[in-house]
C-alpha cells in the first residue's frame, strides 16, 4: 500500500564536516504517534560507514490504515497502537546493511466486542544475505498465541506454534478481515474447541516449503461435534499432501485420508495429478449435512473405502460406500451399497438397495471431460402396503410395483425417463 501521510513538528540538528555527515535530535509528529532519532555516516567520499537509530511510540493503527488507504484493515475496525524502535549500520554500500529491530503492538480487532490483540516482533536483518531473523517473536488474544521463531532467507528456517485454546475467538478475528462479494451472505464455520498448529517453513522465498502438523480436541464445526482431529501437512509451489489424517467423531464414526495434489505455483487445476485414500466407518449422515451446511430428512450412517489417483478429469480406481439403517422422511432402507471403478476416461457406479417393501438396483456412468452420464434404475414388485406412510395412515392399498428409470444426457443437459407400472 503506499503511504501518504502529514509529518508535523520536524526538527533536527545537521552537520556536514570534515567529510562525515551527522544528523541529531531528530523529532517529528506522524500517524498519531511520534518519531525520534539519530544518523551518522564518516568518510562519505571514501569507506562510508554509517549508523542509524531510530524510534516511533504510539503510532496509530487507525491514522495508518487511513494514510495507507489499506481497506481490509478499515473492514476489519483494528485500533490501537504500534511501537518501534531500529538501529542499522553499513559500509561502502546499502547492500552491507545490517539492521536490528523491535516492534510492539497493542491493538482490538472488530467490534461488539473487539478482541484483543498484542504482540512482539524482534528482528535481525543483513541486506547482503538477505536474511530477516525472527526471536522470541509472537502475536496473541486473550485465548491464542502465534509464536515465531527463526529466519527467513534463501534458506529458510522458520518455526511457527498457533496455540489455539479457542477456536470460536480465533475465527472471529479472522472473520473481520475476510472480504464478501457485494450481495453475498458471510458464511461461518461456527467453530468451538482447542487446536494445536505446529510447523516449520524452509526453503526460499520464492519456493517455500511447509511442514506442519495439526492435532484438534473435542471441537465443534457447523454444529457437527467432533472428538479428535490429527494430520501432517506439507505445502510447496508444486505440491500439497495430508497425511496421516484422523477425524474422530464424539459419539461414533471414524475417518481416515491421505490426500495428495500437485500444483502450478500454488494453484489447483482439473488437471493436476491427486492421489487420494480415504476410509470411514460409521459416520452419521446428520453430521456430515452440517458440515455440507444441508438439511434433507434423511438419517443413517456412513462406510466409505476409497483408492483413487489420476485427475479430477481422468479419475482411476476404485471403492465402495454402504448407508445402513438409512431413513428418509418416513421410509426406512436397511442398506444402500455402491461400488464404483474408475478407468481413467469413465467412473461406473452400481447401486443396491434393501427396504422392507423391496430390493432396487442401478448402474450409473459418469464421464469427467465432458461431464456427460448414463443412468438406469429398477425395481421390480416392490410392496406398496409396506411402505411406512401407507402403514401408518392406514390406506387400503396392496400390490406390487414396478419402477424402471433410464437418462442420458449431461450435467447441465439432464434428460430421465420414469415408467411405474402396477400389475393387475
Amino acid at each position: 500500500a503506499n503511504l501518504q501521510t502529514t509529518v508535523r513538528n520536524f526538527a533536527a540538528k545537521y552537520r556536514l564536516e570534515g567529510g562525515n555527515a551527522e544528523v541529531q535530535n531528530l523529532r517529528a509528529e506522524l500517524l498519531g504517534g511520534t518519531l525520534a532519532g539519530s544518523a551518522i555516516v564518516r568518510d562519505l567520499a571514501g569507506a562510508g560507514q554509517g549508523k542509524v537509530q531510530a524510534s516511533l511510540k504510539n503510532v496509530s493503527l487507525s491514522v495508518l490504515q487511513t494514510d495507507t488507504r489499506t481497506h481490509s484493515l478499515r473492514e476489519a475496525h483494528v485500533v490501537g497502537t504500534i511501537s518501534a524502535d531500529a538501529r542499522a549500520s553499513w559500509s561502502k554500500e546499502l547492500k552491507n546493511l545490517v539492521a536490528h529491530g523491535n516492534a510492539k503492538i497493542k491493538a482490538a480487532v472488530g467490534r461488539d466486542p473487539a478482541t484483543p490483540l498484542d504482540g512482539e516482533i524482534h528482528a535481525d536483518y543483513s541486506a547482503r544475505s538477505q536474511r530477516l531473523a525472527l526471536r522470541r517473536s509472537y502475536l496473541r488474544t486473550p485465548h491464542n498465541s502465534l509464536m515465531l521463531e527463526g529466519s527467513v532467507s534463501r534458506f529458510s528456517k522458520l518455526q511457527f506454534r498457533l496455540q489455539a485454546r479457542d477456536l470460536h475467538e480465533l475465527e472471529a478475528v479472522a472473520e473481520n478481515f475476510r472480504s464478501l462479494a457485494p450481495g453475498l451472505p458471510a458464511q461461518t464455520l461456527d467453530v468451538h474447541g482447542a487446536a494445536l498448529l505446529n510447523g516449520s517453513v524452509t526453503g526460499s522465498l520464492k519456493e517455500p516449503q511447509i511442514l506442519a502438523q495439526i492435532a484438534a480436541t473435542n471441537f465443534r464445526i457447523k454444529g457437527s461435534s467432533w472428538k479428535r482431529l490429527r494430520a501432517r501437512l506439507s505445502a510447496g509451489p508444486s505440491q500439497l499432501s495430508v497425511s496421516r489424517g484422523e477425524l474422530v467423531a464424539a459419539t461414533q464414526g471414524r475417518i481416515t485420508f491421505n490426500l495428495q495434489s500437485a500444483l502450478d505455483r500454488w494453484a489447483y487445476s482439473a488437471s493436476s495429478p491427486v492421489t487420494a485414500k480415504i476410509s470411514a466407518s460409521h459416520i452419521s449422515l446428520a453430521d456430515l449435512q452440517r458440515l455440507a451446511n444441508k438439511t434433507y430428512p434423511v438419517a443413517g450412517t456412513l462406510a466409505l473405502n476409497l483408492s483413487l489417483h489420476g485427475t479430477q478429469l481422468n479419475p482411476v480406481g476404485r471403492g465402495n460406500a454402504t448407508l445402513a439403517n438409512l431413513k428418509i422422511a418416513k421410509e426406512t432402507l436397511q442398506q444402500v451399497r455402491a461400488e464404483f471403478q474408475g478407468n481413467g476416461e469413465a467412473v461406473d457406479v452400481t447401486l443396491h438397495a434393501r427396504m422392507p417393501a423391496g430390493n432396487a438396483q442401478g448402474k450409473f456412468t459418469y464421464r469427467p471431460k465432458t461431464e456427460g452420464y448414463q443412468a438406469r434404475f429398477q425395481a421390480n414388485d416392490i410392496r406398496l402396503e409396506k411402505f411406512a406412510t401407507v402403514a401408518a395412515r392406514h390406506l387400503p392399498v396392496v400390490g406390487g410395483m414396478n419402477i424402471d428409470v433410464e437418462g442420458s444426457g449431461t450435467l447441465k443437459n439432464p434428460e430421465l425417463t420414469a415408467t411405474l407400472a402396477i400389475p393387475t
